[in-house]
């Protein structure tokens, strides 16, 4: 309620898998054992206080295999997620995945300090276990395709504006648009982010 009251209309959760394994690799089992089964619980109660909530998924994990990436695509459109970022895996410094990926030879960058600018979430940085990285890249593109389609865009858009109101909705608009990397401009995005100036009193 307090982060409502403040203003506040969209929070990012890093859920990273729907995949237990993936979560015990990322060392995040509190995740799981807390909070997994009661995920929907938490995302109703967020949206009746009007905030929305993108979840975070990252693909690449040791435990992922190619259709890994397919059922987390699913999982992110079957459920009322108000927005997502879907990303790759990266093993940022000083974190027990950058030592595995350091000790194990399997960092594709080491010319640091000039190569932490790869280390964005948006570059493959490592070698992965199961497959190449071209392999990886082709597998990941393919779903990014389709859960950053325009269909997508609008569907989330409006099943928010029903979960909550249109502050949340044009607020999840804005994490979404920088997110949606393969649409195009068109009429529906500028009649949101229209409403979006307006609300917010832009020019």
């Amino acid at each position: 309620k307090l982060m409502s009251d403040s203003g506040c209309r969209l929070v990012l959760v890093g859920f990273e898998s729907e995949n237990p394994e993936g979560l015990k690799y990322l060392d995040k089992r509190r995740n799981y054992k807390y909070v997994w089964d009661k995920y929907r619980a938490v995302l109703k109660k967020f949206h009746a206080y009007n905030i929305g909530i993108a979840g975070g998924f990252m693909c690449g994990m040791d435990n992922d295999n190619l259709e890994s990436f397919r059922e987390r695509k699913d999982f992110i459109l079957e459920n009322p997620f108000d927005g997502f970022a879907f990303t790759f895996c990266t093993p940022l410094p000083k974190t027990a995945l950058f030592n595995k990926m350091e000790c194990e030879n399997r960092l594709l960058y080491n010319n640091f300090p000039h190569d932490w600018k790869k280390f964005n979430l948006g570059n493959i940085t490592f070698k992965p276990s199961n497959y190449t990285p071209e392999v990886f890249f082709k597998a990941y593109l393919k779903e990014a395709r389709e859960i950053h389609s325009i269909n997508v865009f609008v569907r989330k858009f409006f099943r928010t504006f029903m979960n909550t109101n249109i502050r949340t909705a044009v607020a999840t608009y804005v994490f979404l648009r920088h997110q949606h990397i393969f649409i195009n401009n068109s009429f529906f995005l500028r009649f949101i982010e229209n409403i979006y100036r307006k609300i917010h009193r832009l020019n």
